[in-house]
């Protein structure tokens, strides 16, 4: 190193006075986000447990009109064999 070279230093950086109150505010507004998304999340949760229900609901109104239909058709079935029976007993 040459004698008439200086060894520069940079000068010190400013910090800012109020790192705790930056601290507290980025804090808030982290916990802030994190509320945010949690009830997004739930929200999203509950929509979808909704969807759920729905759908649940939607198949056992779907069931009920096949079960009325299977006693329809049984129902039906069963007074078919009787005239059935009857007309064949007619005959005789």
């Amino acid at each position: 190193m040459k004698s008439d070279q200086k060894l520069r230093v940079a000068p010190p950086v400013p910090r800012p006075r109020s790192t705790t109150f930056s601290l507290v505010a980025f804090q808030r507004v982290t916990e802030e986000i994190r509320m945010q998304c949690e009830e997004k999340r739930e929200a999203s949760e509950r929509a979808a447990r909704g969807e759920c229900e729905q759908a649940l609901r939607m198949i056992e109104k779907k069931n009920r009109r096949m079960k009325k239909f299977e006693n329809a058709f049984a129902n039906g079935f069963i007074f078919l064999k009787i005239i059935n029976s009857w007309l064949l007993l007619r005959r005789f």
